[in-house]
């Protein structure tokens, strides 16, 4: 069986950009009836564990979208291949990616 496609969305400390992506790509993906695999990674790892930013949450949540489960983490190599789809949420970002 073929393994769903996969999304990663980087910001630099995955704590608002990314994860929010990855919330609002979640729920429209379920909305869709599509089977996709989403995460979140930061290019940083300074805020390795924590939950999003509670900013960030709220005005997500207001807007209907879940964070629950999210935890900010470092991208690693193997994102490189674990993933399909690696998006940077900036210019900056994707330099560093590359």
């Amino acid at each position: 069986m073929a393994r769903p496609p996969a999304v990663l969305f980087v910001c630099l400390a995955n704590i608002c950009r990314s994860p929010t992506a990855e919330a609002v790509l979640r729920k429209r993906a379920e909305a869709a009836g599509l089977d996709v695999h989403i995460d979140s990674a930061g290019i940083a790892g300074a805020h390795r564990g924590e939950a999003p930013d509670g900013r960030s949450r709220l005005a997500g949540e207001m807007r209907g979208y879940d964070f629950l489960g999210q935890e900010s983490r470092r991208i690693t190599k193997a994102d490189f291949t674990d993933f399909d789809f690696i998006l940077a949420m900036d210019k900056r970002n994707l330099a560093t990616l590359l």
